[in-house]
């Protein structure tokens, strides 16, 4: 069954590895909107930045989340994320 328009909500879960104490760390992004993804590759480094945006009155959008590399594009807005 396709949830009715209003209710559909995307996510994104990042899985970071850190080779220096080969762990491994979850980002989850939810109440994604506006999402752009390209050029992306296996073994694909990103720095992202997650900036707060909650004052600019942007409907339940909290979060602006954009890489700042320049060889791949990883872009969006969400309501809220976590780390583990």
């Amino acid at each position: 069954m396709v949830p009715e328009i209003g209710n559909a909500e995307q996510s994104l879960k990042l899985e970071l590895l850190d080779e220096a104490s080969s762990k491994n760390i979850v980002l989850e992004f939810l109440g994604l909107r506006q999402l752009q993804l390209a050029d992306l590759h296996p073994g694909s480094l990103c720095c992202l930045e997650i900036s707060p945006i909650a004052s600019s009155q942007m409907e339940g959008l909290c979060y602006r989340v954009s890489n700042l590399e320049q060889d791949l594009t990883l872009s969006f807005y969400c309501r809220k994320f976590e780390i583990r």
